[in-house]
């Protein structure tokens, strides 16, 4: 395998986990939501997510790249046709503002309560990086992913060994019960409803990625090792904040929380690595809604970019928990007609 072929594997990879790794899974907030608030059986369905990821991140890359998509609405057109697809594309906007409303919260979050600084301080930096970074292109998206995200496996796996080893493993992590406070009765639903969700989102990149890069290897590989990437990280992060069961189901940013024990030279490098990780799925939420509206409307992508970006930063004052803990679910259930429908699709 050839040096380029395997750099642009790892920039397909990185890029999947980038864009799914953002201000909800790297803080904890939502792999609390969707399967640590189930105890021990939030086990099984990071285990099943996983699994999804890896299909149907590779199933996405390798339809996009026959059909040569030039955005996720060709994907998205191609699988439920012209009147289903234009109301998925619609729902997927809305999707990706509020997305990128999330993101921004999740940094005026660090910045307020890990920081000590002004909530609109992080929501600012972070918005005006993501205009600069989603107006050069997707090659800027892929660099900045290539660059994040293997930072970010190095200190959350240090974070959660450490944790881990602090705390150690006990058969009592398998025989933890759901908490009341779940927004489903059933276990199996929540992680079905949290792929769809993040598919979504993993299109607005995926389906551009496939239609540009026309080397099936790459794509299979890529895709592959992306959900593999997802599945281990989410598996380590449902171990440890079980063991801060049920502590860290209250906590608006879990992850910190858990690395206040280890002290402040991994606290710090979590909280730059949680604000990266919040940039890069910004900016797939910024590059996905802008060009979907400029598509609409014929406006320039550019003035697209600025206005979709004040309208973000207005909706970020609701908060990052709250966000979190209404939007995701309702956008889980509502995407899992599109997974249905890519599941069952032709590759």
């Amino acid at each position: 395998m050839t040096f380029k072929r395997m750099l642009l594997i790892f920039q397909v990879s990185t890029t999947y986990v980038g864009t799914v790794v953002g201000a909800g899974f790297a803080s904890g907030q939502e792999i609390v939501q969707f399967f640590t608030i189930f105890g021990s059986k939030g086990l099984l369905g990071i285990i099943l997510s996983g699994l999804l990821f890896c299909w149907l991140g590779t199933k996405t890359l390798l339809i996009s790249q026959r059909i040569k998509a030039a955005s996720y609405q060709d994907l998205v057109r191609h699988i439920c046709g012209n009147q289903l697809g234009t109301v998925f594309n619609i729902f997927i906007a809305l999707f990706l503002l509020g997305g990128l409303c999330v993101m921004l919260a999740g940094t005026g979050s660090i910045t307020f309560f890990y920081l000590n600084m002004p909530y609109n301080l992080g929501v600012l930096i972070t918005a005006i990086l993501s205009i600069f970074i989603v107006l050069y292109g997707i090659r800027g998206i892929m660099l900045a992913n290539s660059i994040v995200v293997p930072f970010l496996t190095l200190v959350a796996v240090t974070v959660s060994c450490m944790s881990l080893f602090h705390h150690g493993l006990t058969t009592e992590l398998l025989h933890l019960e759901a908490d009341p406070r779940a927004f489903t009765s059933s276990w199996l639903l929540s992680p079905l409803l949290y792929t769809a969700y993040n598919m979504i989102l993993a299109l607005t990149l995926l389906a551009p990625m496939g239609g540009a890069i026309n080397d099936r290897h790459v794509l299979v590989w890529g895709g592959s090792l992306g959900g593999i990437g997802l599945g281990v990280l989410a598996f380590l992060l449902v171990l440890v904040t079980l063991t801060h069961y049920p502590r860290a189901i209250l906590e608006e940013i879990p992850m910190l929380y858990i690395t206040k024990d280890q002290g402040l030279y991994l606290t710090i490098p979590y909280i730059l690595v949680l604000w990266a990780e919040m940039l890069t799925t910004a900016i797939a939420s910024l590059y996905g809604f802008a060009q979907t509206a400029s598509r609409w409307t014929r406006f320039n992508f550019s003035y697209i970019v600025i206005i979709t970006t004040a309208v973000a930063i207005t909706g970020s004052q609701w908060g990052f928990g709250q966000l979190i803990s209404f939007l995701y679910p309702l956008f889980g259930y509502i995407s899992f007609l599109f997974m249905a429908k890519l599941a069952l699709a032709d590759n």
